[in-house]
């Protein structure tokens, strides 16, 4: 998960400082003006896709998606793909944020079927009557 938190932006304008974003997934999460944006900035100075953070493997990564007015990422322009570390700071126009959390992306376990072949077929009368009757009473009693 990336927590970042809003500490500066012009008066009056959406998001106010001391708003937290929480961004997780295993899909890049725009940064932008865009109403589909993962961290949705209102204002002209920001691009509709402005950013990108990059889920990887080995962390969260930032990288500017050939935005207009560009970002500046702790204090230089970001230029290039980079991995994001928790005190790490970055600037939209007049929106500053501060990166305060980095976590390993979330990935939810996608369960795999197996494929089913002739040989998994049990015997035909592999169980007696009885051993079955048995099996289901237990099943029950769960």
């Amino acid at each position: 998960m990336l927590v970042l938190t809003v500490t500066k932006s012009p008066f009056g304008t959406e998001p106010e400082p001391g708003t937290i974003y929480r961004v997780d997934g295993t899909e890049p999460q725009v940064l932008g003006r865009s109403s589909k944006s993962a961290v949705r900035v209102k204002n002209r100075q920001v691009s509709r896709q402005h950013l990108s953070f990059l889920p990887k493997d080995d962390g969260w990564y930032i990288k500017d998606l050939g935005s207009k007015n560009g970002t500046t990422f702790n204090g230089g322009p970001l230029n290039q793909e980079l991995k994001l570390k928790a005190g790490d700071r970055f600037r939209i126009g007049q929106f500053l944020f501060w990166v305060t959390e980095v976590s390993p992306p979330t990935v939810k376990p996608i369960a795999v079927a197996a494929e089913w072949t002739e040989s998994d077929e049990p015997e035909s009368g592999s169980l007696t009557d009885a051993e079955e009757t048995s099996m289901i009473d237990e099943f029950e009693d769960l």
